[in-house]
C-alpha cells in the first residue's frame, strides 16, 4: 500500500494517507500534486494513517511547505482523521497555519469538510 495517494478533483486537490503521516512525505505529495494543479485549488486532506509521526517543529515545517506552494492552493485547507487524536493534533497544526493566512480546519466527516470547502470564504 502507498504512503499516499492524491489526485484532482474539479476544484479539490486530495491527499489521502494511508501510513504513518511524515514531514518528508508532505514534501513529496505536495510536490506531486502541484505538477497536476491547472488553478488554485482548495486541499482536502484525508488522514487514515495509524500514526502521526511529527514533532511540533516537523508541523511548522508543514506550515511552510504550504506556504511555498501557496500560489497552488486556495488558502482553505480541510483536515479530514479518522482518529481523535490527530483530530487535537489538527487543532494545533490550526494555529501554525493562521500564521501564514491559511483557513485550516480539521474534521471528523468528510461530508463536512466537503461542504465547509464549497462555502465562498467570508
Amino acid at each position: 500500500m502507498q504512503k499516499y495517494q492524491n489526485h484532482t478533483n474539479k476544484n479539490l486537490a486530495v491527499i489521502q494517507w494511508n501510513k504513518a503521516f511524515k514531514y518528508t512525505d508532505v514534501y513529496d505529495a505536495l510536490e506531486e500534486l502541484t505538477r497536476k494543479v491547472m488553478a488554485p485549488v482548495s486541499p482536502l486532506v484525508i488522514d487514515h494513517s495509524t500514526e502521526f509521526d511529527a514533532s511540533s517543529y516537523e508541523l511548522q515545517e508543514m506550515v511552510n511547505l504550504f506556504e511555498r506552494y501557496k500560489k497552488h492552493f486556495i488558502n482553505r485547507v480541510a483536515y479530514v482523521v479518522s482518529k481523535d487524536v490527530h483530530y487535537g493534533l489538527g487543532h494545533m497544526a490550526r494555529v501554525f497555519f493562521s500564521l501564514i493566512e491559511v483557513d485550516f480546519v480539521p474534521f471528523q466527516n468528510m461530508g463536512e469538510a466537503r461542504e465547509w470547502l464549497s462555502e465562498t470564504p467570508p
